[in-house]
């Protein structure tokens, strides 16, 4: 019992530290209004997102079950951003103030041939900068590229042995994955770097009896720990928790603070719209060699779907019906059980016709 509870407290000190660290990040660059804004994204509209994502390839060498991601219908067709478009997308997000830069997407971004030196390029674009990875390909140049311009490296896992480990990451193996992580430790301590290690587990529903194991073991190679249940978004392994979908129309703030990056150079209104629309492309926006982002975030398509939100008019927000991945604010994110997961709002308005909204 005591262990648990010692467990469970550097867990939640480790989350409270990389809050602060997000915290100080955006203070320390004049971003304290932009802060406070934030907090009522339907209210204020922001003159750029707050999270840029930039996926560098929808190419990953796993198939987890439960990855939306990379399922046929959604993937598409695969690609590596080139290095014009990385170049097009560095000097388009110079001109904004983005807070919070991810490297995600729909891929392993670690599989990018280039992606040492992308992250390179990618240091003091925004106060905090990220990377997500499944950590297989963490070689010595991506590693101390990362710990040379990131803030964080953020690496998702599942389960404690090698045989959960295979089974809820499509067969990879978990002592490459480990000698990586040690490597990465090594490296930081030798170049003094600042960057956090993040271990995000993935649940699934058979192991929240084990979830303080899980939680200790991967202690001992991440700064942070943290959570999230495994979904069963497309009906394949059974032990993953349901999605259920709302009835409606529910609220989202994705069209109010954050925009991706495809790795050719396409911004979808936002990632759930694959889903929504059944192209892996989703709802496009635009691409980044024919406008750029401000021009993006500032378009008709995207403070069209802001003005449905914000009025609940169903008609100006038409893929958003019976969305699973309607997203709440950032400060009710609790991914341990799913309430970063909007709930549906019934006050739904219905409209014939879709009302043009011009730019301001």
């Amino acid at each position: 019992m005591l262990e648990d509870v010692a467990t469970r407290a550097a867990t939640l000190y480790g989350r409270r530290r990389l809050d602060l660290r997000m915290l100080f990040s955006y203070l320390r660059d004049g971003r304290a209004v932009d802060l406070a804004l934030s907090r009522a994204p339907m209210l204020f509209e922001a003159e750029s997102p707050s999270t840029l994502g930039i996926e560098l390839t929808n190419v990953c060498q796993l198939r987890c079950q439960h990855c939306d991601a990379q399922h046929p219908d959604i993937r598409g067709r695969a690609g590596y951003m080139t290095d014009e478009t990385f170049a097009r997308l560095v000097e388009q997000v110079r001109a904004l103030r983005v807070r919070n830069l991810r490297v995600i997407g729909g891929g392993e971004p670690t599989l990018h041939p280039r992606c040492a030196d992308y992250l390179l390029q990618l240091r003091g674009l925004a106060p905090f900068i990220s990377l997500t990875t499944n950590g297989l390909r963490l070689t010595e140049s991506v590693c101390r590229a990362a710990l040379s311009a990131l803030d964080v490296v953020e690496i998702s896992v599942g389960g404690d042995d090698a045989e959960s480990f295979a089974r809820s990451r499509g067969g990879a193996d978990l002592a490459q994955l480990l000698d990586n992580i040690a490597r990465l430790q090594r490296l930081r301590s030798e170049t003094w770097s600042r960057t956090l290690i993040q271990i995000r587990v993935m649940v699934r529903p058979s192991e929240q009896r084990s979830l303080d194991r899980l939680l200790r073991f991967w202690g001992m190679y991440g700064d942070v720990v943290s959570t999230q249940m495994i979904q069963n978004y497309f009906e394949g392994d059974g032990d993953a928790f349901p999605v259920g979908k709302p009835a409606s129309y529910p609220s989202c703030v994705l069209p109010f603070r954050m925009l991706g990056v495809a790795w050719s150079g396409e911004v979808p209104l936002c990632r759930g719209s694959a889903f929504q629309t059944g192209k892996p492309e989703g709802l496009v926006l635009g691409n980044i060699h024919t406008s750029t982002l401000a021009e993006m975030w500032h378009g008709p398509l995207i403070r069209q779907y802001r003005e449905g939100h914000r009025k609940r008019l169903a008609g100006l927000m038409p893929i958003c019906c019976n969305c699973p991945d309607a997203q709440a604010p950032a400060w009710r994110k609790r991914y341990d059980n799913n309430r970063h997961l909007a709930q549906p709002r019934p006050e739904i308005i219905p409209v014939s016709s879709l009302i043009r909204i011009g730019r301001k």
